[in-house]
């Protein structure tokens, strides 16, 4: 066979290859995309005044609401540099200790969309939901398997035993704090070697 026929053969070969790589490319992202692993946004929703938080959330306009679809976006890329090779379905509930005429709307209409939901009951008192959102997250997980949870609050110290548990299961966290003034509490609260992540909510959002 002469050069130029076998200068054809190795183009050939190659060509086919490169469609086969490509095939395998696109069956591997299809399983990845079909195998999505379960992951949450578990947000205790500050009752505190701040510069999104106020009692009456009626008085603020849309854009200096807390940007929780920005919050949504955000995690979505940290799962994409953690799990580059899994795919992954983003579930988020926000618990609301709700005062007295305290107004939830925006919350409601949030919850409303697709992958939200909202879980409220009324402040009383020194009541929190620590409690709550600690059922809920063992509820989940009995039909569930989650690959990662973020947990986003005020005062994290109460969620570090949470954390510890769950990173012991093999599941992922990630804890975010809302504001300056608790950040450095929450950090000393926490194990020294923690096995997971923890971030100022300003610095993880980059605002």
């Amino acid at each position: 066979m002469n050069a130029n026929g076998n200068s054809n053969k190795s183009s050939h070969l190659a060509a086919k290859r490169e469609k086969q790589d490509k095939k395998f490319k696109r069956r591997e992202a299809h399983t990845r995309y079909n195998n999505r692993e379960p992951c949450l946004l578990v947000i205790d929703n500050p009752s505190v005044n701040s510069n999104w938080y106020g009692d009456d959330f009626s008085t603020l306009p849309a854009i200096e609401r807390f940007p929780y679809q920005r919050l949504a976006a955000c995690c979505r890329v940290y799962l994409r540099q953690r799990y580059p090779r899994k795919g992954y379905n983003l579930e988020s509930i926000i618990f609301a200790n709700q005062r007295e005429h305290q107004d939830l709307e925006f919350f409601k209409r949030l919850a409303e969309g697709p992958d939200w939901s909202l879980f409220r009951k009324p402040k009383v008192g020194n009541s929190d939901i620590d409690e709550n959102i600690q059922q809920y997250i063992d509820f989940y997980l009995e039909s569930s398997p989650a690959m990662h949870i973020f947990l986003v609050g005020n005062d994290l110290r109460n969620h570090g035993p949470i954390a510890d548990r769950l990173v012991s299961e093999n599941i992922g966290v990630t804890l975010l704090c809302f504001f300056d003034k608790f950040y450095g509490s929450t950090l000393r609260a926490l194990q020294e070697e923690t096995r997971y992540d923890v971030f100022d909510i300003r610095e993880f959002m980059g605002i």
